[in-house]
């Protein structure tokens, strides 16, 4: 749309909605769970010790004791002959991708909405200043009307009905200024702030942005690869899938 004032709306939105942070989380926790499982794979080594002190003799009136300690190391495996583990490891790394998706898919709908919410704002900020405009034609046209009816020179329906058109004009304003209201605190939200927040950056611009005249976007099955929701929901039945082999 070549806005820079969307373009900080947007960028603004990806750093501070909690959905997307959320999904950035998930990210992280399923790249753990992915690190542990693969870690089975692998021979494990523990390090243990135990340290005691008594009458080892069974002495009980002696006032001697004895101590005793003992560290050492010891190695687990368990050898992957059908598969559990490396199934584990689809399944977690499934789960992992899947999660990048959901953070795609979480951008792409916020984007969206940021996108669509600005553009609302700027086209009822437009609908709001044709409709003052009109108003302030329309109240001299009335006028107008007025002062050729007192000297005779027009009838008194035409006063009538340019009284009419202005009160029809003027009363579409305060529904479309609760409209422009409602779609800022909307993109607000958005962006993660408090209703208010985003009219000053929004006071830098104006007018409703403009469409590219050629969009490339591609073939059909082109764009469907590119969806981040159906990755997450083939990922999600592999997930499932490796889940239920394992267990």
């Amino acid at each position: 749309f070549k806005d820079p004032i969307l373009f900080e709306l947007v960028t603004t939105s990806l750093v501070n909605n909690r959905d997307v942070l959320i999904a950035a989380g998930r990210i992280e926790e399923a790249r753990a769970v992915l690190g542990f499982v693969g870690a089975d794979r692998y021979p494990g080594i523990f390090i243990e010790g135990d340290a005691s002190t008594g009458n080892f003799l069974g002495i009980s009136k002696s006032d001697s004791t004895d101590q005793a300690a003992f560290i050492g190391p010891t190695l687990n495996w368990e050898i992957d002959f059908w598969g559990r583990f490396r199934r584990g490891i689809e399944s977690a790394d499934a789960a992992f991708m899947a999660s990048i998706a959901a953070y795609d898919q979480a951008q792409v709908l916020l984007t969206a909405g940021v996108v669509d919410t600005y553009s609302i704002i700027r086209a009822t900020e437009e609908q709001l200043r044709i409709a003052h405009e009109n108003a302030r034609i329309q109240r001299r046209s009335y006028s107008i009307a007025e002062v050729l009816y007192r000297n005779g020179a027009d009838s008194e329906l035409d006063v009538q009905q340019a009284r009419t058109l202005l009160l029809a004009t003027e009363a579409t304003i305060p529904a479309l200024e609760a409209s422009l209201r409602q779609a800022r605190n909307a993109l607000a939200t958005l962006l993660g702030g408090a209703p208010g927040s985003v009219d000053k950056m929004l006071a830098q611009g104006q007018g409703i942005p403009a469409l590219p005249v050629n969009v490339a976007v591609g073939f059909p099955a082109d764009m469907l690869r590119l969806r981040p929701d159906l990755r997450q929901a083939e990922l999600v039945a592999l997930d499932r899938l490796g889940r239920g082999k394992t267990s």
